[in-house]
């Protein structure tokens, strides 16, 4: 269903929150809202309480507010306009997602190609054993992520630690630029099912190859994660707003080092 199948564009739905106090804030937030938006508390057309009084009833800031909402929109399931706030726009996640708010994720996958392929190969060149070390580290740290929020981060520390290690400061910036449409698009491929194990692997045989020296290997790898982030990307279209394909059960079975309850409360799951 899309905004315009919809009669209920002005009206305010009688969604009732409940305070947030546990997992990450930002994913809390997004957790209860997905979660309205799926069970029709929030139906596709309806406008949003504003961000204050959404603050207000989870007993979080308006940043916070402003992050989850931020991401919603990027799953194409909120969008904002002048004069209006936010309106619930779909109940199905989108596989058209604009990232950083102006880009494609085929644009995404362009660059990447171009700057993160060779990074890597660079990287099995030009690495140093403490260099390694830190991004196993943060591997690591991204196994063990206590929410969504902080795995998506450390995904893109570990593309930008690789942009690092290859020795070339303007191959990390140019990674460091993207690092936004990285993570959005990462958040929304949390939703799903299998993706999160499916990238730390992807991720493992990535610094494999880089701590072996071997470039080849390296630039084959990181160019197999791209492309299956892109297969990824293109199977969003059937996710539901609280993380279930169309006819299937719950997508998310829990965030890589996260608890299983909470990928359960809101589908997401760690990502790209």
């Amino acid at each position: 269903m899309n905004l315009s199948d919809s009669l209920a564009a002005n009206q305010e739905p009688s969604f009732v929150a409940t305070p947030v106090a546990r997992w990450s804030a930002v994913d809390q937030v997004i957790a209860q809202l997905r979660e309205g938006i799926a069970s029709g508390a929030l139906p596709v057309g309806s406008k949003l309480p504003s961000e204050t009084k959404l603050a207000a009833s989870l007993g979080v800031s308006r940043p916070v507010i402003r992050e989850a909402l931020g991401s919603l929109r990027t799953l194409g399931l909120v969008a904002s306009s002048v004069g209006k706030g936010w309106q619930v726009t779909s109940d199905t996640v989108s596989s058209n997602l604009v990232l950083a708010d102006s880009y494609l994720p085929e644009h995404l996958y362009e660059v990447r190609q171009h700057l993160e392929v060779p990074s890597a190969g660079y990287a099995a060149l030009h690495r140093t054993d403490s260099d390694v070390e830190r991004l196993r580290q943060i591997l690591e740290d991204e196994g063990g992520a206590a929410d969504p929020t902080s795995a998506v981060a450390l995904d893109g520390a570990f593309h930008i630690g690789i942009a690092r290690c290859s020795g070339n400061p303007l191959l990390e910036r140019l990674v460091e630029y993207i690092r936004t449409g990285l993570e959005e698009q990462s958040r929304a491929l949390t939703t799903l099912h299998g993706r999160g194990q499916q990238a730390m692997a992807e991720h493992q045989a990535i610094l494999d190859a880089i701590s072996a020296g071997d470039r080849q290997a390296a630039e084959a790898a990181m160019q197999a994660h791209l492309d299956a982030v892109m297969r990824s990307v293109a199977s969003l279209g059937t996710v539901t707003g609280d993380g279930r394909r169309a006819g299937d059960g719950l997508v998310g079975d829990g965030p890589a080092g996260g608890s299983a309850a909470g990928a359960t409360a809101s589908g997401l799951e760690p990502r790209s």
